[in-house]
Parts: C-alpha cells; sequence; structure tokens
C-alpha cells in the first residue's frame, strides 16, 4: 500500500470513529442525565523506507488518528416531571449504583420502586444509600424523595442517597447503561442537593450532533473518492478481494 493510501485510510478510519461516536450521541439525545462524548484527533508522523534506484532512503508521512475520547460535563437541562421519585442534582454530584462490578455512578435520577420493594434505577440496579436501606415494605406509604436525599415511605425514612463527587472529573469515563466511572479516582460522598420531582435531560444538542454527522458522511465520501482516484488497477483489485488470473 503505498503512502497515500495509507494516509487516506488512516483518515477514513478515523472519520468513522467520530462518526459512531456522534451516532452514539444522537441515540441518546433523549436519555435522562446522559453525558455526550466528544471526539478528538491527532496527527502522528510514521517513519518508512523509500525505494529508488536500488537505493533506500528514509522518509516520513502524515498519518491521522482518533484521539481521546472527552467526555461532556457540561449540565442538561433540568424539567419537571412530577413523579415523586423523580430527582435531579443541583450542581456538581453523581447518584452512585450498586451494580455487580461494584458502585457505578450517573446523572439520572429516574429511580423507581421495584416489586420487591427496592429502589431501583431504570436497568433495575438498586440505588446506593449513604445511610439505612432504600427498601420499602408493604405497610409503608407513598415513596417520596427530598431535597436533602432523604427517601421517605409514608413517615418512615428509609435513608439517604449517596451522592459523590471527584476531585479530578476528567477521570471519569462511561461503561455503558448510562453509568460512568472512574478507575483512577476514589470518589468522596457529599451533601445532596436535590431538585425533587425533577430530572436532567441530556446534554447533547441533537441538532448539532446531526448536522456533525452531515459534514462527516461529506468528508469520508470525498477522502474515499479521492483515495480511489489516486489508487492503482493493481491496486484497486487487491482492495476489493480480485486477483488477476492468466
Amino acid at each position: 500500500m503505498s503512502s497515500k493510501d495509507m494516509i487516506h485510510l488512516s483518515q477514513l478510519l478515523a472519520i468513522q470513529r467520530h462518526f459512531d461516536r456522534t451516532a452514539s450521541n444522537v441515540a441518546n439525545v433523549d436519555t435522562p442525565g446522559y453525558r455526550g462524548i466528544k471526539q478528538n484527533f491527532r496527527e502522528y508522523v510514521k517513519k518508512e523506507i523509500e525505494a529508488g534506484d536500488g537505493q533506500t532512503k528514509p522518509s516520513t508521512i502524515s498519518m491521522v488518528s482518533a484521539g481521546a475520547e472527552v467526555l461532556d460535563l457540561t449540565d442538561g437541562k433540568v424539567e419537571s416531571t412530577g413523579n415523586p421519585t423523580d430527582v435531579a442534582i443541583r450542581g456538581a454530584g453523581w447518584f452512585a449504583i450498586d451494580t455487580p462490578d461494584g458502585q457505578r455512578y450517573t446523572k439520572d435520577g429516574s429511580f423507581v420502586v421495584r416489586a420487591d420493594g427496592v429502589l431501583v434505577n431504570r436497568a433495575g440496579l438498586p440505588v446506593a444509600a449513604s445511610s439505612g436501606s432504600l427498601r420499602v415494605l408493604k405497610s409503608d406509604g407513598p415513596v417520596s424523595i427530598s431535597a436533602d436525599g432523604a427517601v421517605v415511605a409514608g413517615s418512615r425514612v428509609l435513608g439517604h442517597l449517596k451522592v459523590v463527587e471527584f476531585q479530578d472529573s476528567r477521570a471519569i469515563r462511561p461503561e455503558g447503561n448510562n453509568l460512568y466511572n472512574a478507575v483512577s479516582e476514589v470518589p468522596r460522598s457529599v451533601q445532596a442537593n436535590l431538585a425533587p420531582g425533577f430530572l436532567e435531560k441530556s446534554n447533547v444538542v441533537g441538532a448539532y450532533e446531526l448536522i456533525n454527522i452531515a459534514q462527516l458522511t461529506r468528508t469520508y465520501e470525498n477522502v474515499l473518492k479521492l483515495m480511489l482516484s489516486e489508487a492503482s488497477p493493481n491496486e484497486l483489485q487487491r482492495l476489493s478481494g480480485q486477483t488477476e488470473t492468466s
């Protein structure tokens, strides 16, 4: 493969990764508390040897790769739902969720009471408590969550939601199902400051992401056309899986 083909291929792969991430953002535009992900690109220099007239000489080519993915930590809009077990965090902080792999964290405060009485998130995972046990008994009354994170069933306080912060928010990474983690950081519990009956929306701006997809599609097509126009017939046959027959 020629140097030009390698450059174009690196561009195509980087654009494809950016496209996939943007499509994921669009798919989660209505997911409460979702944090969009931005794709950075980086240029790097690759050394190679060029052959000519029986001699070799060192050369370099500029390549493109998809760099680090950056989590957009700006707040989403907060909207009223009227649901007594919906809560939005005011300012910094993450809800803690108990998972089989340990505690993970989310901005999505759409909680419900499971059939066995446990307060869970949308995926059915238990919501972690900083104190008490977030399990409702059949004899308890209606469940609600207060501004300080207290989970109340009738007149009984079951416990308090666990809300945490991270010293270095750049360490936070998505793990799927609208859950996040920071392997290199130990979260610290903070006093909850919540908006009961509200949910924080996704911070993804759908119109912007759709424009981004259109631009990425055009760029991909242009790079691909350029690559095909500069490729030799033999190289095109090889890339298509065809081989010459005698």
